[in-house]
């Protein structure tokens, strides 16, 4: 709307300005049952008549793939209203305006190591560590994990190692790719652990199944679970994706996949998709368990 100027996008994603009151943002490929969310810091200004037209205008473009890659087109638009009293700010936002800057924040710190400026790298550092520390109650299974890796990552910059800034750029990468809004929202969230033995090969026709028994234990509280892959002998591509997109889910919960038990013709897979850089893998469901209570055990340090 005339008025409103955006500040700053909060996702690492190519955004173009194509005119002063529009811009275009290009988000990749999404999944039809997986969600993007995208943050934006706006400027209103006093004089801005947002609240005679609506502050955000959206139109979302995509290729239908049930009408033969038909190019389509929705649009929505948020309005605002005028109050008396400011209302308390919106808990999913902040948590995840947290996660995305601390992500923001390691990769800058990553740049300033590498030019030697390791006393503004430690102070970028401590200011995150401080705004997460002071927000933990809002998302503690989200945001706990968070400052304990804001912590590790202090640790190295105290050691400043040869490497230390790549350190900084795998973990900030890391961070930056489980942003996402998290509905905890009646749900008992235990670490308990979850665990399911695939039968047969994981293909397009299983993965729904697969993907429907997850949400059904998360739906329960489980965020750790345990896949025992010993009767499976091929993964495709569908399989693949499913596994990645489960790992992220459990991970934006504070949770954990394990894989075991995998043969050589999965491992295989597994190598050549470069799959065990997203997958925790382990030799056997007692490997498995071992390194989920780890993740408990260091989280509540």
């Amino acid at each position: 709307a005339p008025g409103v100027k955006m500040l700053e996008l909060l996702h690492d994603m190519p955004v173009q300005k194509v005119s002063d009151d529009t811009i275009t943002i290009q988000p990749g490929d999404i999944r039809s049952d997986d969600v993007r969310n995208i943050i934006l810091g706006l400027e209103v200004s006093a004089n801005s008549e947002v609240y005679e037209t609506s502050l955000v205008s959206a139109e979302l473009s995509y290729y239908n793939l049930f009408e033969k890659m038909k190019f389509d087109k929705v649009s929505a638009s948020v309005f605002i209203r005028e109050s008396e009293e400011e209302p308390a700010p919106d808990k999913d936002v902040v948590v995840e305006r947290l996660v995305a800057t601390s992500a923001r924040t390691i990769m800058r710190a990553a740049r300033l190591i590498q030019d030697n400026e390791l006393t503004h790298a430690r102070d970028s550092l401590q200011g995150i560590i401080s705004k997460v520390e002071s927000s933990v109650a809002l998302s503690p299974e989200l945001l706990k994990p968070l400052l304990s890796r804001l912590k590790v990552m202090e640790n190295k910059l105290k050691e400043n190692t040869g490497n230390t800034s790549k350190h900084f750029i795998m973990a900030g990468s890391e961070i930056q790719s489980r942003i996402d809004l998290v509905d905890l929202s009646g749900i008992d969230l235990h670490d308990s652990i979850f665990e399911y033995k695939t039968i047969g090969d994981i293909d397009l026709y299983k993965c729904p199944d697969i993907k429907t028994i997850v949400q059904n234990q998360m739906s329960d509280g489980y965020r750790f679970m345990i896949f025992d892959l010993s009767d499976t002998r091929h993964i495709d591509s569908s399989g693949i994706g499913t596994f990645i997109q489960i790992v992220g889910w459990l991970r934006r919960r504070g949770g954990e996949l394990v894989v075991c038990n995998i043969v050589d013709s999965v491992r295989k897979v597994f190598s050549i998709t470069r799959l065990e850089n997203h997958i925790r893998v382990a030799s056997s469901v007692q490997e498995g368990r071992d390194i989920i209570q780890s993740i408990i055990d260091s989280r509540d340090i």
